[in-house]
């Protein structure tokens, strides 16, 4: 290239008009100056055809940009050791000296080394304008002019009333609870499990062994419920502290207790009491030998009247009393009474009479 060349030969290094009114001469431009500068020019179109020479392309005179073209052609996204030390676009910075410097020039250090979240461009999405802030206690949002509130995570969790749940401390639930499990509603305490287990056929009180309250249910199964009939039945000792009234026949496949178990109705019939001094039947075997188990009059006695003038005092035996009174006679005074004893029978077949 052409070294630059030397200004005219004047005073200021400048041209200048002549001016007649004054007798001023102009600049006199000699073939030196002239040379310069088409030598100037020419130098300078070589070294830009040479420039369009090396991107391979041809000189277009219609064309005013061909000098750029050739430049990012050849120097932008591409290997060159002829431009050491300039970014190359299809590195995406990552041909940078420094990037810690340049992200601090960038104030790019305060953000910290995270991917960034894009608000928009997925479906559905809008262009709105997202924010995300601190307000010294918790992450709240906004979109465009709109306050969104809070933001939940693990430091600052949503309420039970904020998300319509119900609440670890209990509260008021205002519609029916239901589940599709055949286990549910189970209560924990003292290491023991008790819950209502539904089968489809039968509705179970059921528990777990001691030590295992989170588990499954033991054998025992103190109340169920059949589903068909609505009968209601249990395996166990049944204790009332109150009446227990049955509008239908009240059933036990055991004996029937109550005091806590000081008295009872047997299974056969029999009824055990401290006020019988055990079982009943005992009571009445050792206590009532001679009981009635029925009566019946004794044969028929007659005792004649007097016959006489003088009339008669007569009462009946012991244990007798009168059945009848004979008229068939001519005398009243002469009338009899029929009379017979009163028998009864114990419990083993024996009849006996009453005294006095």
């Amino acid at each position: 290239m052409k070294d630059i060349i030397e200004p005219v030969d004047t005073d200021d290094g400048l041209f200048h008009d002549g001016d007649p009114s004054t007798g001023a001469e102009g600049t006199i431009v000699y073939a030196k100056i002239m040379n310069a500068l088409q030598g100037g020019i020419i130098d300078i179109q070589t070294e830009n055809k040479n420039i369009l020479a090396e991107a391979k392309m041809k000189l277009d005179s219609s064309k005013n940009n061909q000098l750029i073209t050739a430049l990012k052609a050849l120097f932008l996204g591409n290997e060159d050791p002829r431009i050491d030390g300039v970014l190359q676009k299809d590195k995406n910075l990552s041909d940078l000296n420094d990037k810690n410097a340049a992200k601090e020039a960038l104030s790019l250090d305060k953000v910290g080394n995270y991917s960034a979240i894009q608000q928009g461009g997925g479906t559905e999405m809008k262009t709105n304008k997202l924010y995300v802030g601190w307000n010294g206690a918790k992450l709240i949002a906004q979109v465009d002019n709109t306050a969104l509130g809070d933001i939940f995570y693990k430091n600052n969790p949503p309420t039970a009333s904020q998300c319509g749940a119900y609440p670890v401390t209990g509260g008021k639930v205002n519609g029916e609870i239901w589940s599709e499990v055949v286990n549910n509603f189970r209560i924990v305490s003292d290491s023991t499990g008790a819950f209502w287990r539904f089968d489809g056929s039968n509705a179970y009180l059921m528990f777990t062994n001691k030590g295992d309250a989170k588990g499954g249910y033991n054998s025992l199964r103190p109340l169920t419920a059949n589903a068909s009939t609505g009968d209601l039945s249990t395996n166990h000792h049944f204790r009332a502290g109150g009446n227990v009234t049955a509008g239908l026949s009240l059933l036990a496949g055991g004996n029937v207790q109550a005091g806590n178990g000081t008295g009872r109705l047997e299974t056969d019939g029999n009824i055990y009491g401290s006020v019988w001094g055990g079982f009943l039947s005992n009571f009445l075997a050792s206590n009532w030998n001679n009981a009635v188990y029925s009566a019946r009059r004794g044969g028929q006695q007659y005792q004649a009247g007097s016959g006489t003038g003088q009339g008669m005092t007569w009462e009946s035996p012991a244990g007798c009393f009168l059945t009848g009174i004979d008229t068939n006679v001519k005398d009243g005074r002469g009338m009899g009474v029929y009379f017979r004893r009163f028998q009864l029978m114990n419990k083993t077949g024996g009849w006996w009479e009453i005294g006095d």
